[in-house]
């Protein structure tokens, strides 16, 4: 029996090592308050790796933020996305702040912080420009800054089935 279960584990270990070693469908990167030094701090960079021509990608932006600070109902940012070729993309986006929105994930942390996810763009196709792009997301007015702790950049891959 010992015997039988060895052969077993010999066959299935490579097997095992070779689903773990498949390319991650979803990607999360997040910057805390340290973003690349522009004219006033408010400028968070991610790399994003759009590297399947036949996928699409869905994507997210993630805040963690006082709600000391920032008392609005909605927050800007200014989006410029680098292709690997460099073509820049930008565009002006407003997330709102309700936490009562379907579309979005909210949660409190404690009575001072609370963390944002809204969806992106969904179903990004680069089938001509693949590869790591640079996405700078840049904190519009910047007198809330300071009320902000950090943001995330999310993606994810779609491979189509081909059968």
């Amino acid at each position: 029996m010992v015997i039988e279960s060895r052969k077993l584990l010999v066959f299935l270990l490579p097997l095992f090592m070779l689903v773990s070693c498949k390319e991650p469908r979803e990607r999360f990167d997040f910057v805390f308050s340290d973003p690349i030094s522009d004219n006033d701090g408010s400028t968070y960079r991610f790399c994003a790796d759009f590297n399947n021509p036949s996928a699409t990608y869905n994507t997210a932006i993630v805040c963690r933020y006082s709600t000391t600070i920032i008392k609005g109902n909605c927050l800007t940012f200014d989006i410029t996305a680098t292709s690997p070729s460099g073509q820049s993309y930008f565009e002006r986006v407003t997330m709102p702040l309700d936490k009562d929105n379907t579309l979005i994930r909210f949660r409190h942390n404690n009575g001072s912080v609370a963390d944002i996810q809204w969806p992106y763009r969904n179903n990004i196709a680069v089938s001509e420009d693949t590869g790591i792009w640079h996405i700078d997301i840049k904190v519009a007015d910047s007198s809330l800054v300071k009320g902000i702790y950090g943001l995330g950049f999310s993606y994810n891959k779609h491979i189509p089935d081909t059968k």
